[in-house]
């Protein structure tokens, strides 16, 4: 299992450096199950409302990362 952090999800989402964007969409297209911390929500939602990401486009950015299928959430932060 690969564990994702705020940073990848940051540069999946926001797109503002390509290369990165298009590393971590291959890093996601591999067979594998991702996860990521619990702490990685909220810091998230902090880093899209800091680059002036609307309430709508940030609900569509964490459905996104919760709809992978093979993304497996973690509750208990393991």
């Amino acid at each position: 299992m690969i564990a994702l952090d705020t940073n990848m999800l940051a540069r999946l989402l926001l797109a503002f450096d390509p290369a990165q964007m298009r590393s971590v969409q291959a890093l996601l297209a591999k067979k594998q199950t991702y996860t990521a911390p619990i702490s990685v929500m909220p810091e998230l939602v902090w880093v899209l409302e800091a680059n002036a990401c609307t309430p709508p486009e940030i609900a569509r950015g964490l459905g996104l990362r919760l709809g992978l299928g093979n993304f497996q959430s973690r509750l208990d932060g393991k």
